[in-house]
């Protein structure tokens, strides 16, 4: 008590002030900041009124105690606190505060104040640190470099903040007269009260603009109120410190209350947490050497950043041990036991493929119950000549196609027609000739096909079909159009009465879902996640994207919630889209996304697998659904970013961990985050309120280039509003894809999860613990390369060119048939 009693007031106030900071700080709410700012400026003159502290300081000469007369001055620095609060509430826009160090430092240098007073008596690494140009403006930059994530317009909006801060910090100054050469005393009572009320004008008028122009949610009164009044208590310690020392300290203490609150279990490079730690230190020293008395007993404060960063490295070391130890040699982790059972079933995909014509003949009878298309012969001794491994298993198109056998060749021109004919129907009409081996596509409104015409261009070109000529409708949207109906035909054709209907930003689960049976789900189609002590891995690809067994799709997925655009046809009509929903009818395609030069893989950026970092990434925009409210939470691109990054702190993890020699699901609050590297890089797509919410949500980053991914042994893949166009980048690469899908495309029948790829499914409650045996244990190490080996194998022999043009070929084959005039309605197809 004797030794407290000794310490020096300002010590207790620079303490009192950084604590505070930190305080607040680890409490800042983005979304919230605004009206917190606005609490702020109107609890502080009272505060100020309220408290003072008299503390004589020999070398700081006392100016007159003259209230702050209104100017202009002080309307700027007014708009400069709203801009920096708007900033701040929407961007996190305060990553350059550092860099105001060696500003305010270059003020009180030209306002004459000594730096050099009393530095002989200071270790020379505080001197350096705090009171020379050089060694400010190195700790303000090494501070700005660990805080800063290269955004350009983080960037900019950053620099209206710290430019509004140095407007406050100088305009708090009072210089005394033009000659004065000395740095006076402040008036806190007397200046802060005009002050405040312009701030507070400004403020309103901002958050008026705000909400006009952004829209603007409603803060979260309690805890938007206890932030305001925090902030104030810092300001005023912050104010009282800087008064009795010198303005510059309150910039190492704003910035030392970020760098030291930034939670290292969040950082995904350990080089990252350290060089987090050692500005933080360095700002200490900052703050320690800019106040007049050299307080060692501040040196206590730098606990608050290392303990978190010890007890982090603590944390990861365990969980590393962990997961080395839950399973022992003689045990299989369900991982690797998914994977040997996929293995066989791949195998046999590959040995049960006919050999001969004859045999694909029969089997092509045995599976569907009718003989092939006219052509087929044709087409087996293309496909053979070409080397395809899978001579067999199309059911993918023969899935669309069977339904609408019920039509005859007449009615379904008639209903293509009919179709393509309505307003707004959104199909191109492509009319394919085999004479030139040349498509043509056309809209009624649009110029650009989306590429439509160059894949079918380019895979069919110079291929000897004899198909003379053929109509195809292609759907323009990403996502699926044509809804499977459950109408007797009767004598009635079903697009007399069909829906086209714009269901595009609305919730469509139950018209997708309308013919499902879900009282006859299969309770062994996939693995129960929340029983003891499975971890819900995907077992069936086919059975995890039917949304008929998993009705939990509509609660974890943006195309099932609400779809950017839905434009749903209840007809039977062949429309070809390069992806569908399993209840629907659209006949797939290869997306032309996956010839478009910003999803091809270049193998010069790619690495060999023991250079690329042992960890997940993934970086990309908020597509998968239109955000209109509260909903874009339960966003499949939401849910998982949120899960890894977990701003709000909630987030459960299962992990399998050995206890009493049984292999249990043990619940955690821990992520290993160094395991992950996954972000947002674009917000869009969201109506305006709701797009800044995200942001104030979510730390974006900066646009990630198109190859990083390569850069790592895990890249994630997930759905956008459709298909995701860079699996098939992945799939060639030497990294290993983790897919998650609702969708089904035309390449499913040839790919084989825990083969190929690692499959995750929607709830994604198995990810931690897959993740973490596959880059921290030595079994799974060697499963994760060699799935990427195989992959990068069979893309090379099944994935082809060649290969999606076998698959259009026989496509065509079907279409040509069902097209045929001559040919009657089939009502008895399997």
């Amino acid at each position: 008590m004797q030794r407290l009693a000794n310490i020096d007031p300002v010590t207790g106030l620079t303490g009192s002030a950084v604590l505070w900071a930190v305080w607040t700080q680890s409490q800042t709410n983005r979304r919230d900041e605004p009206w917190a700012e606005l609490i702020c400026w109107i609890f502080l003159p009272t505060l100020c009124k309220a408290v003072t502290f008299s503390i004589d300081r020999p070398g700081i000469e006392k100016a007159n105690e003259s209230q702050i007369s209104p100017s202009p001055w002080l309307w700027l620095f007014a708009t400069c606190i709203a801009t920096q609060a708007i900033c701040e509430g929407e961007q996190g826009s305060n990553w350059l505060m550092p860099l105001l160090m060696p500003l305010l430092l270059i003020a009180e240098q030209y306002l004459g104040h000594d730096l050099s007073q009393s530095a002989s008596s200071r270790p020379f690494f505080i001197f350096m640190f705090a009171n020379t140009l050089l060694g400010t403006a190195s700790t303000a930059l090494f501070g700005t470099f660990t805080l800063l994530d290269f955004n350009l317009i983080r960037f900019a909006l950053s620099t209206i903040s710290a430019v509004a801060s140095f407007t406050m910090y100088l305009t708090l100054i009072k210089k005394g007269s033009n000659h004065s050469r000395h740095i006076p005393h402040i008036n806190i009572r007397e200046g802060i009260e005009p002050l405040s009320l312009r701030v507070i004008g400004t403020l309103m008028f901002a958050l008026a603009l705000k909400t006009s122009v952004f829209g603007c949610a409603v803060p979260q009164v309690l805890p938007t109120i206890i932030l305001g009044i925090s902030k104030a208590f810092t300001w005023f310690f912050v104010i009282q410190t800087a008064e009795h020392a010198t303005w510059r300290v309150a910039v190492p203490i704003t910035s030392f209350s970020i760098l030291s609150t930034i939670d290292p279990y969040t950082q995904s490079w350990e080089i990252n947490s350290f060089l987090v730690l050692i500005a933080s230190v360095l700002l200490l020293a900052q703050i320690i050497g800019t106040i007049p008395k050299y307080p060692k007993a501040l040196w206590i404060l730098s606990l608050i950043p290392i303990i978190p960063y010890f007890l982090s490295l603590q944390a990861i070391m365990s969980s590393q041990h962990m997961a080395q130890m839950s399973f022992y040699s003689y045990q299989m982790h369900p991982v690797e036991e998914a994977i040997h059972a996929a293995q066989a079933g791949f195998n046999s995909l590959i040995h049960r493929q006919s050999k001969t014509y004859a045999a694909a003949h029969d089997e092509y009878k045995r599976r569907y119950g009718f003989e092939p298309p006219p052509g087929f012969e044709k087409w087996y001794e293309f496909a053979k000549a070409n080397q395809s491994p899978i001579i067999d298993d199309f059911d993918t198109i023969q899935r669309s196609i069977n339904p609408l056998m019920k039509l005859s060749g007449r009615e379904v021109l008639e209903v293509m027609s009919q179709v393509y004919s309505r307003p707004d129907s959104e199909v191109w009409s492509c009319e394919y000739s085999s004479q030139n081996s040349h498509t043509h596509c056309s809209h009624p409104r649009r110029k650009f096909d989306r590429h439509i015409s160059l894949l079918f261009n380019k895979i069919m070109k110079d291929v000897p079909t004899d198909i003379h000529s053929l109509r195809l409708l292609v759907n323009h949207f990403d996502e699926p159009r044509v809804l499977a109906t459950s109408k007797a035909l009767g004598n009635q054709l079903p697009y007399q009465q069909g829906r086209d209907d714009d269901e595009s930003s609305r919730h469509i689960w139950d018209l997708v879902s309308q013919n499902c049976k879900f009282q006859e789900l299969d309770s062994e189609a996939f693995e129960d996640w929340s029983a003891s002590p499975n971890i819900g891995l995907v077992r069936n690809h086919t059975q995890q994207v039917d949304i008929c067994q998993h009705p939990e799709h509509q609660h974890t997925h943006g195309l099932l919630i609400i779809p950017v655009t839905f434009r749903p046809i209840e007809d039977l009509v062949p429309i070809l889209s390069t992806g569908s929903l399993s209840t629907m009818g659209d006949i797939l395609l290869p997306s032309p996304a996956y010839l478009e030069e910003e999803f091809q893989y270049d193998k010069t950026k790619d690495m060999d697998w023991d250079s690329k970092h042992n960890k997940l990434y993934w970086a990309g925009s908020t597509s998968g659904g239109y955000a209109n409210g509260s909903r874009w939470r339960d966003f499949h691109r939401h849910k998982f970013v949120n899960m890894i990054n977990n701003p709000a702190k909630d987030q459960t993890y299962w992990y399998l961990q050995q206890r009493n020699g049984f292999i249990e699901r043990v619940p955690s609050s821990f992520l290993n985050h160094r395991l992950y590297n996954v972000a947002f890089t674009k917000v869009f797509q969201c109506e305006r309120s709701t797009c800044h919410d995200q942001r104030a949500y979510f730390n974006v980053r900066p646009w990630a280039h198109k190859d990083e991914a390569l850069r790592y042994r895990l890249a994630f893949d997930l759905d956008g509003n459709g298909i995701s166009g860079r699996f098939y980048k992945l799939l060639a690469s030497r990294s290993v894809p983790l897919k998650q899908t609702i969708i089904r495309e035309w390449h499913d029948d040839r790919l084989v999860p825990w083969v190929h790829y690692v499959p995750v499914s929607q709830h994604m409650a198995e990810l931690p613990e897959l993740v973490t045996y596959l880059t921290s244990t030595k079994s799974g190490q060697e499963q994760a390369r060699k799935i990427s080996e195989q992959g990068r194998d069979w893309y090379s022999r099944a994935f082809r060119e060649v290969d999606m043009t076998i698959y259009f070929y026989r496509l065509l084959l079907e279409l040509a048939r069902l097209q045929d005039p001559a040919r009657e309605g089939t009502l008895d197809v399997k």
